[in-house]
């Protein structure tokens, strides 16, 4: 073992020893239990999570430094692909200083080879031109392993993934689609067309290489990534098929939120903080297995322990096979709101509650009285109704045709219904449906 891995296998063992959680809870680093179609691990990075001003903070960078170590210490002793979400990122060189001086020149040299894909999402040209330059600077070969995708879409297409990768998508970045959908949606359709022609190029190179001809096959441009994550005992699993109350609302959502009441509405971060991916996964694999994270029994909870709580909340509308707002009612949402009339698009609200299997009906409102107890205390968890609908709206309204492209299309317009649904709990509560969960009036 040569000088530089003596001092590397030093520094991971330093770190071991060190308390690690305030960067651990940053979610600056995730290692999802995710893999693309080439079967590689993914490595996500969100440098737009840290900020800046703690980068003056040598104790914080070192302590930063040795997360990002040891977390990859394991997983670049094989082939792995890096994310790197540029989206609202400082190009400042304290950051950029940190990622590769700081982190990547310390990595010996087998780990970076394994690097074999650097995807960047969001990176603007000009960007573009700097991180290339220091790519160049630290790796005259690395910069080639780099490709600048301009949306989430673009980058479920490169990975084709089996799994849904929107559980590793910062909210942060999900804002800034939704906000640039119309610039997005042309920036991905024209990313379809290259990646279209690139990969019938490689096809007929590949069928001619083998003497096959290229066989006029179409080429695939933009495929769709379907989430196959096999079903639990819980996430998975049709809300009919779930254990419920007698309004048919799932007792695990009522758990969740009776911990979230009894400890955190007013945390900030709330819905919004990731947990540490193994600590999400291994609460999932227990309640999949119809075993209780011990937390969930434990006095008090720590901010990570609620991060995780509300984690799974999401976890589960996102999972369900069916909507909450089932398939069928989309397109007559969709095109409600494209009235841009909030009366017409509440009545296609009404209209669609009104035709709702009653698991999904109660649930829903259920859902949307639980979020306005969230939204009360918004001035200290910071989650309005509006944050709420942009955070729940890609999970709860969502269309059978899972094309990356329609998703981000139409991402704007189900974020609006989503938040007028969540603004309208009174007039909801009168339809005749729910005689029989509706609130007793207050004296």
């Amino acid at each position: 073992m040569d000088d530089k891995q003596e001092a590397y296998r030093q520094l991971i063992e330093r770190a071991k020893r060190l308390n690690l959680t305030e960067a651990k809870s940053l979610g600056v680093l995730q290692l999802p239990d995710i893999r693309g179609a080439d079967g590689r691990p993914i490595v996500v990075m969100s440098p737009g999570l840290v900020d800046i001003k703690r980068l003056q903070d040598k104790d914080f960078v070192e302590r930063l430094k040795c997360f990002f170590l040891l977390s990859l210490d394991d997983i670049s002793k094989v082939e792995y692909n890096v994310v790197l979400f540029a989206t609202k990122m400082k190009f400042s060189f304290r950051l950029f200083h940190f990622l590769f001086s700081e982190v990547y020149s310390i990595l010996p040299r087998p780990y970076k080879k394994n690097i074999k894909s650097l995807f960047v999402i969001h990176a603007p040209d000009s960007a573009k031109a700097f991180f290339r330059f220091v790519l160049f600077m630290v790796s005259r070969k690395f910069w080639k392993k780099v490709h600048y995708l301009p949306c989430v879409a673009a980058l479920a297409a490169e990975l084709e993934a089996k799994e849904d990768i929107k559980s590793f998508v910062p909210r942060f970045v999900v804002a800034h689609e939704v906000r640039h959908a119309p610039k997005l949606q042309r920036l991905a359709e024209a990313y379809a067309i290259t990646k279209a022609k690139a990969d019938a190029k490689k096809a007929a190179s590949a069928a001619s290489a083998a003497g096959g001809g290229g066989g006029g096959a179409k080429p695939p441009g933009l495929p769709a990534p379907a989430p196959v994550q096999p079903a639990g005992a819980v996430f998975g699993q049709p809300l009919a098929a779930l254990e419920s109350n007698q309004h048919g609302v799932p007792l695990f959502l009522i758990q969740l939120e009776s911990l979230l009441q009894k400890h955190a509405l007013g945390q900030e971060g709330l819905f919004r903080i990731p947990p540490p991916q193994d600590d999400l996964n291994h609460a999932q694999k227990l309640i999949d297995s119809n075993k209780t994270p011990t937390f969930f029994a434990a006095p008090t909870l720590e901010p990570e322990e609620v991060n995780i709580i509300g984690t799974l909340y999401k976890l589960f509308f996102r999972r369900l096979p069916e909507p909450l707002i089932p398939f069928d009612k989309y397109d007559a949402l969709i095109t409600a709101q494209s009235s841009h009339e909030e009366e017409v698009i509440v009545r296609g609200i009404e209209g669609a509650v009104i035709s709702m299997p009653r698991e999904h009906r109660n649930t829903l409102l259920h859902l949307v009285q639980f979020l306005t107890l969230v939204a009360v205390q918004s001035q200290s968890n910071k989650m309005g109704m509006s944050n709420l609908a942009l955070i729940f709206a890609p999970s709860i309204l969502r269309s059978s045709d899972l094309n990356p492209l329609l998703e981000l299309s139409s991402i704007k317009a189900r974020v609006e219904v989503v938040q007028i649904l969540f603004n309208n709990l009174d007039r909801l509560e009168q339809l005749d449906v729910y005689k029989e969960v509706r609130r007793p009036a207050a004296n």
